[in-house]
């Protein structure tokens, strides 16, 4: 048996810190009391300077000290945080890791891509209305893409790619809204990327997770059910016409037009186009039509450990 008590994991990814807080009953059956994404961007110059910026740790320890406040609130007695592609290119990671840790009490694991890798997989197909012995979860994050191979329900091997959302909108998409020349050129370096790490087509399910890919998927949905009474958007699979379609859609609106249009936040919207690119040449490396996405992820994967601990 299990002493019911609250739970918190945190992801403080390049883009968004995530947030997502459960109850956990006596059997280990755990249900969302709360959850939120700041908007940090932490990942914001980083990958040029190699240095977290004043602001970005400001509005990182910001967050961080909200977070402790609610989990105080929602009764939280144990709490896990990571912090993936952003915190381990900085040079001064561990100055933010040690003022949260003396503002807030919680203590920040900077994780390898592998780690990170096994995390996002685990929580990405937990929830999912389907089960594969054998698949491929996609994540773009702000500051890198993971590809991780999943055989017989477990992580066998993760890619660490730079195709992060944000790194690559700093990287090649520098006007608003971007250029073609400027789409076509961060195209071949995606392409490129992906070739030099020997991404070939598989025939396994893909399932993608993430704050972009979360987004892209539940507009590509609403696009998809335009004429049908049923809007949910749970777990949607994405097909990459649809993919197509809305990119088209997006690219010659600035930021904020396609913030409004497509109900995203306006910091989501700076780094949509970059990622939907990405995703496009991800899914055509991989030889696939359509990718099911999931909204767990990281987060998931750390309660998934948790809940291992106990018993």
């Amino acid at each position: 048996m299990i002493t019911p008590h609250a739970f918190a994991a945190i992801d403080m990814g390049s883009n968004t810190i995530k947030v997502r807080m459960w109850q956990i009953d006596a059997v280990g059956n755990a249900t969302v009391v709360h959850e939120k994404r700041h908007m940090v961007r932490l990942g914001g110059g980083t990958f040029a300077s190699g240095q977290l910026s004043e602001d970005r740790i400001e509005a990182a320890s910001l967050a961080m000290r909200e977070v402790r406040r609610t989990a105080s609130e929602n009764g939280v007695t144990a709490i896990s945080a990571v912090a993936t592609a952003a915190m381990r290119a900085a040079a001064n990671a561990s100055h933010l890791v040690e003022r949260i840790a003396q503002e807030t009490g919680i203590r920040v694991e900077i994780i390898s891509p592998e780690r990170e890798g096994i995390l996002t997989a685990k929580g990405a197909v937990w929830l999912l209305p389907f089960q594969a012995d054998r698949a491929t979860v996609v994540d773009i994050g702000g500051g890198s893409g993971e590809l991780i191979s999943i055989d017989g329900h477990h992580p066998a091997r993760t890619i660490s790619l730079p195709l992060g959302a944000v790194m690559l909108t700093e990287s090649h998409l520098r006007t608003d809204p971007p250029s073609q020349r400027e789409m076509i050129s961060l195209e071949k370096h995606v392409a490129a990327v992906l070739q030099r790490a020997g991404v070939i087509e598989s025939q396994d399910p893909l399932i993608g997770c993430g704050g972009t890919m979360v987004s892209i998927g539940t507009i590509c949905s609403l696009i998809e059910r335009v004429d049908s009474v049923d809007t949910s958007v749970e777990n949607p699979v994405l097909s990459l016409a649809t993919l197509q379609t809305l990119r088209g859609e997006m690219a010659p609106l600035p930021a904020a037009a396609r913030a409004k249009r497509y109900m995203i936040e306006r910091q989501r919207s700076e780094v949509i186009i970059a990622g939907a690119i990405a995703l496009e040449r991800i899914m055509r490396a991989l030889g696939q039509s359509e990718i099911h996405v999931s909204s767990a992820g990281i987060r998931e994967g750390l309660l998934l450990e948790h809940l291992d601990s106990l018993r």
